[in-house]
């Protein structure tokens, strides 16, 4: 009996270690993922000024040479979303 209470003690204590790293593991991952969440946000900021550059330039470029039935496309409120 004291050779099964020894192992099965054995087994807890190893499961427990696992879970613990586990822990670990889940906060490494979580740092990545906010990591990619500032970056996706910092690139979202960056297109959304290109793409507003792009829009006075064509608004430019539109009063030197007007082609006919040329109109910016209307804004979509759902193109991106914070994160």
């Amino acid at each position: 009996m004291p050779d099964r209470c020894t192992h099965a003690n054995m087994v807890i204590a190893t499961t427990m270690s696992e879970i613990e790293s586990a822990f670990y593991d889940i906060e490494s991952i979580k740092n990545d993922i906010r990591d990619m969440q500032y970056g996706l946000t910092e690139l979202d900021g960056k297109l959304h000024e290109i793409n507003q550059r792009l829009r006075s330039l064509q608004a430019v470029l539109e009063e030197i040479c007007p082609l006919p039935g040329s109109s910016s496309p209307p804004e979509d409120p759902h193109r991106s979303v914070p994160l």
